[in-house]
C-alpha cells in the first residue's frame, strides 16, 4: 500500500507551490484510510511513505534551484518520522548526514549548499503544514547536519559517554532511517552505532530507563491519574504517558540485540520472535500499543473534524465505559512493562 492509493502526486509536482497545493490531501487521506479500517501499523507505514515523498519531492526542486550536491548527502528520518509512527499532528524531526569533505575548501562548500538546502526544503515542508521542530531536531540546524565522520564521533560521545542527555537527543536519533539520497551513509552509522553499543552495558541500561520517564497515567488502586491545573485539566497526554514507554523499552532492547528495524511493532515481532522477550507478554504488549495507538488517531481525527487544533491529550469521560475498561486494562500492560524495567 503506497503513496498514489491516496492520490497525491508529489513526484509529478514541478514546484513547491504546486507540493504546498497538493498538501491538505493529506490530511482527508488518512482520515479515508482510518475509516477503511486500516490498523496503527499500516497506517503509520502508509502515512511515513506519503511524506517520505513529499520530502523527496522538496528536496528534488531544491536541488534544481540549487544545482547538483558537491557530495553524496542522505536525508535521515529521526524519531516517529524514523519509525514510521506518524499521525496528523506530526512535526518532522530530520537530520542530514553527507560524505567527508577531502579538504577545507570542500568543506566551506559543502556546509554552504546543506545548509541552504536544508533550509529551504524545511522551509517548503513547512509551507505544506509540518511545523518546525520545537526541540530544533531539523536539517536546517548546524548541529543535526554534519560529515559522516562527525556524526561517527557523536555517536561514539553518546554511547562512551552516556548521559542523561541521551535520553532525548540520541535516542531520538537511534531511530534513524534514510529517506532521501545515499542510503550507504545510514548504513555506515547504523553499523558504527550496533558496534559501539556491543561494548557499552551502561549505555543500554541507562537507554532501556528512559522508558521510565514515561510512566502510564494510573494510580496505585487502577484510576485514571490526569492533568489537574491548566487548559488540559482532567486529560492526559496519550503519546507520552501511553505509548512513549513502549516505544523507549523496544528501541533500547532491539538495539541491545543489534536489531536495525526502527518501527516500535517491528522491533517487539523481532524480539518476540528471535526469544529474547516471553512470546505471551510480547504479545498482550503488542495488543496493548496498537490499542493506546488506535485511540490515539481516533482522537486526532475527532478534532479534525470538528475543527479543533489536534493534540495528544485525551478525556477519557469521554471515552464508553466499555472504552475506559479496555484503556485501563492495556495501560495495566505498560505499567507491568514499566515494573519489570524498575526492578
Amino acid at each position: 500500500m503506497g503513496p498514489s492509493l491516496v492520490g497525491l502526486p508529489l513526484d509529478e509536482a514541478r514546484s513547491i507551490d504546486q507540493l504546498v497545493a497538493l498538501a491538505p490531501a493529506r490530511e482527508w487521506a488518512f482520515r479515508a484510510l482510518c475509516e477503511a479500517g486500516v490498523g496503527a501499523y499500516d497506517l503509520g507505514r502508509v502515512t511515513a511513505e506519503t511524506n517520505d515523498q513529499l520530502v523527496r519531492a522538496a528536496l528534488r526542486l531544491v536541488e534544481t534551484e540549487l544545482g547538483p550536491p558537491p557530495l553524496a548527502y542522505c536525508w535521515l528520518g529521526l524519531g516517529s518520522v524514523g519509525r514510521r509512527e506518524q499521525t496528523l499532528k506530526t512535526d518532522l524531526d530530520h537530520a542530514l548526514v553527507y560524505a567527508d569533505p577531502s579538504d577545507g575548501e570542500a568543506t566551506a562548500a559543502a556546509e554552504r549548499y546543506f545548509a541552504a538546502l536544508a533550509e529551504r526544503t524545511m522551509s517548503a515542508l513547512e509551507r505544506c503544514g509540518f511545523p518546525r521542530c520545537q526541540g530544533g531536531i531539523m536539517a536546517s540546524n548546524s548541529a543535526w547536519r554534519q560529515p559522516l565522520s562527525a556524526w561517527l564521533d557523536q555517536l561514539e560521545r553518546w554511547v562512551r559517554t552516556p548521559n542523561p542527555d541521551i535520553l532525548y537527543n540520541g535516542a531520538i536519533f537511534f531511530d534513524l532511517r534514510p529517506v532521501a539520497g545515499a542510503s550507504s551513509l545510514a548504513d555506515a552509522l547504523w553499523s558504527n552505532l550496533l558496534e559501539l553499543i556491543r561494548g557499552s552495558s551502561l549505555f543500554a541500561e541507562l537507554l532501556m530507563r528512559g522508558a521510565l520517564l514515561h510512566r502510564p497515567p494510573l494510580g496505585v488502586f487502577g484510576g485514571f491519574v490526569l492533568e489537574r491545573v491548566g487548559d488540559h485539566r482532567g486529560t492526559f497526554d496519550i503519546k507520552m504517558r501511553g505509548l512513549m514507554c513502549v516505544v523507549e523499552a523496544a528501541r533500547a532492547a532491539a538495539l541491545a540485540q543489534g536489531i536495525t528495524q526502527t518501527n516500535t511493532f517491528d522491533r517487539l515481532w523481532a524480539l518476540r520472535d528471535g526469544g529474547t522477550t516471553p512470546a505471551r507478554e510480547t504479545d498482550e504488549l503488542i495488543a496493548a500499543y496498537d490499542f493506546v495507538a488506535r485511540l490515539r488517531v481516533r482522537h486526532q481525527l475527532d478534532q479534525f473534524e470538528g475543527g479543533e487544533p489536534l493534540d495528544n491529550f485525551v478525556n477519557p469521560d469521554r471515552l464508553s465505559n466499555a472504552e475506559r475498561a479496555a484503556l485501563k486494562q492495556h495501560l495495566g500492560v505498560i505499567r507491568d512493562l514499566a515494573a519489570l524495567i524498575e526492578r
